[in-house]
């Protein structure tokens, strides 16, 4: 594979500034950071006993010290800071330096599509054998079974699952497997495995990959929405908190995804194999924004914008948007339902994105993106629809293909993603392009 051109966000960003279109494409939030996040970064900076030279690598002492008690609430364990977490330069970074020194060239890993496009150019640095296991998409619904959803009605009983192939991942794994990725609330369909489900995931990598590590893309972990109560997590099942490192992040939590700040959680062993990368990577991070994220920690567990916490605050937030976004494709969106345009979606149970069906749209490739000669390039389907759309409507979005490993990207060229980390008003302006 040739990794060397710009990536799918940094080409897909670009086309949005072109064509000048709502972004519904990016996972940034366009609203403010938390109140508290900007105070507090401030006060951080201009603290004359701050530290602005070089930290301890991999997280210092105050950031680590929070971590290590926030979590101890949701994995019901003392996590030794100093030597159970690590600090790097974004959820990115982190599996960066997971997949990077997790993997060898022979070795296997097993990634469970769609994904954040991220792991395979990661992993495929390492030389490994990748191979993708595709979830298996919920039965499309008519959309008259949204159009009751609004910002009035957060909660729903619909319930647009989609199914874990327990066979075909037993089937691909070996004595070889080294790394199997689990990502939770996913990007992009919204899946949240149950604990039911991380189980038998569990149980199966037990048996057949007896020397296999998990990593768990956890970084969207606080937002979920209905009838979820709490955020079931990979390292809780019995058993597999000594085999897997869990991923975060503070520009997630926190809606400043610009800072890039992330940590992992997990065992000594492997939080020591991360370490390794980082002191050769970015080494530190800088201590004032450190300082910023540990007390933000803190203060997201106290009354927040009129809710008992910031964390409740965030869910409602999201809710709101989702709620909107989907009653306004079901409601307001005309052009979904032309033949050129023909989409359908599903209603995300958690994280902020929303995967539309495309596979019924009959159009032609009218468009190319900057660089690319529109008489000889041949875009996948996806491709070709998203940037159709950014130009003619003027609202940009992404093409699902990249989220599928090279074998698998015939599944992921028949689906789009909206991302609804939106203001109401944002969200209003591109639904009003859709006619």
């Amino acid at each position: 594979m040739n990794f060397t051109k710009p990536n799918v966000w940094i080409r897909f960003a670009r086309l949005a500034q072109i064509t000048n279109s709502t972004n519904m494409g990016q996972g940034f939030p366009d609203w403010e950071p938390p109140k508290f996040y900007k105070e507090l970064l401030v006060k951080h900076i201009n603290d004359p006993k701050v530290n602005h030279q070089y930290s301890r690598a991999f997280g210092n002492p105050n950031l680590i010290n929070a971590i290590s008690k926030d979590y101890g609430k949701y994995f019901n364990r003392e996590i030794n800071p100093l030597t159970e977490i690590s600090v790097s330069a974004g959820g990115c970074a982190i599996l960066y330096n997971s997949l990077t020194s997790l993997l060898n060239q022979g070795d296997e890993a097993v990634f469970i599509e769609p994904f954040y496009e991220c792991y395979f150019p990661q992993s495929t640095f390492s030389k490994a054998k990748i191979t993708g296991i595709p979830l298996i998409p919920p039965k499309l619904r008519n959309k008259s079974e949204y159009s009751g959803i609004t910002v009035d009605k957060l909660q729903t009983k619909i319930k647009d699952d989609w199914g874990f192939d327990f066979k075909k991942f037993e089937a691909a794994l070996n004595d070889k497997t080294k790394i199997v990725i689990i990502n939770s609330p996913n990007n992009p369909t919204g899946k949240i495995y149950t604990m039911d489900e991380l189980t038998e995931i569990a149980n199966i990598i037990k048996k057949k990959a007896p020397n296999a590590l998990v990593i768990s893309d956890e970084v969207y972990e606080h937002i979920y929405y209905d009838d979820h109560s709490f955020f079931p997590r990979m390292a809780n099942v019995p058993g597999m908190w000594d085999r897997t490192v869990s991923v975060y992040s503070a520009g997630k939590i926190f809606s400043c995804t610009g800072l890039r700040v992330g940590w992992a959680i997990g065992p000594e062993e492997i939080i020591r194999c991360l370490n390794t990368i980082q002191q050769y990577n970015a080494f530190c991070m800088y201590e004032p924004v450190q300082n910023t994220i540990a007390d933000c920690l803190t203060a997201m567990d106290k009354p927040y914008e009129g809710f008992p916490t910031y964390l409740d605050w965030y869910r409602n937030t999201y809710n709101l948007s989702r709620n909107h976004m989907i009653n306004g494709l079901a409601n307001k969106a005309t052009l979904f339902d032309k033949k050129e345009w023909k989409m359908d979606f599903w209603m995300p149970e958690g994280s902020y994105f929303i995967v539309g069906d495309i596979s019924n749209a009959d159009f032609q490739q009218k468009h190319a993106l900057e660089g690319d000669d529109l008489a000889t390039t041949k875009y996948s389907k996806d491709f070709s629809y998203a940037i159709n759309l950014a130009y003619e409507k003027k609202v940009n979005i992404t093409p699902l293909s990249v989220f599928y490993t090279p074998e698998n990207k015939h599944y992921g060229d028949k689906y789009i993603r909206f991302s609804f980390c939106k203001k109401l008003s944002t969200i209003d302006d591109a639904i009003n392009k859709f006619h």
